[in-house]
């Protein structure tokens, strides 16, 4: 017998966002098992430490994001009066928490790697952390108002939703953009040193395209399709692309290639690029490049 009332666009989005973002939790959790049984020997402790600091957010927010629908299926079941669209939850604040945390933490660290690449200029950086935080800003905000209003079927907050996902987008377009032509600025004379610096380029402008579709397309249909929770899939995909594209495990193939013997560029505190040769440099030292 169908449902009393329609739910494809909202308990369906949100369990079809659910099942697919679990998909890509236990991807991220095989990258994570991976670097640290055979990637992380070079990386210093904070480095190390971050990486688990940031699966645990992560997994707190696919418990917040499995939550949700359990309460609308099993804990509310057949009551239509309080489902994922009308009603809303301490949950859905949870999850905007969690993702903020995510979110802030990874694009600091790549304000932080932009930092030395841009020869020391603070511009860049300094705007990827205003962008950052007005995400924050306006998703605290968010959240607060969600706190609030629990089980008030009159409240809705998405229009808080659209500035918040307009930020992440520019904000990755300015981590994107900068760390692509920091890196193709550094390219010197020597093959090796300049298929390094391509590779890290094309895996940038990959992730960069790939956050931008989903985030967009999260954008777009909330926008469009109001009242209902078929922007779910995208916003739950994107959350987790986020530490998917940060845990690069390919790092060690790019390390052995600027070890080889012949004379390689690095990039040096200041945004140079020196051949290898010059120094005795050590392979804890080199690793920092990549």
């Amino acid at each position: 017998m169908p449902a009393l009332i329609p739910v494809d666009n909202t308990l369906g989005a949100l369990f079809i966002g659910t099942v697919l973002s679990s998909i890509l939790y236990g991807v991220t959790w095989l990258q994570v098992y991976y670097y640290y049984s055979d990637h992380c020997s070079r990386d210093r402790w904070p480095l190390k430490y971050f990486v688990a600091f940031l699966m645990l957010i992560d997994t707190a927010n696919l418990v917040f994001v499995i939550h949700e629908p359990y309460r609308d299926v099993i804990t509310n079941f057949g009551d239509y009066e309080s489902n994922a669209l009308k009603d809303v939850s301490w949950g859905q604040s949870a999850i905007t928490i969690s993702t903020i945390m995510i979110e802030v933490s990874v694009q600091h660290f790549y304000a932080y790697r932009i930092y030395p690449l841009g020869k020391g200029s603070p511009y860049l950086p300094v705007a990827i952390s205003v962008v950052s935080l007005a995400e924050v800003g306006i998703g605290t905000v968010y959240s607060t108002k969600i706190l609030k209003h629990i089980h008030d079927q009159s409240s809705r907050f998405e229009e808080f939703l659209i500035p918040t996902l307009s930020c992440k987008v520019l904000c990755d377009v300015l981590i994107t953009v900068g760390m692509v032509y920091y890196l193709l600025s550094h390219r010197t004379q020597i093959r090796r040193t300049n298929n390094v610096l391509n590779l890290l380029a094309i895996y940038f402008i990959n992730c960069g395209t790939l956050h931008l579709v989903f985030a967009i397309s999260c954008v777009t249909m909330l926008a469009k399709y109001r009242n209902t929770l078929i922007y779910i899939p995208s916003l739950f995909i994107m959350i987790r692309l986020s530490l998917c594209a940060f845990i690069l495990n390919s790092r060690d193939t790019l390390r052995e290639t600027l070890d080889r013997r012949e004379d390689v560029a690095m990039v040096t505190s200041r945004g140079r690029m020196v051949p290898v040769s010059h120094f005795q440099i050590s392979p804890t030292r080199r690793s920092r490049i990549v």
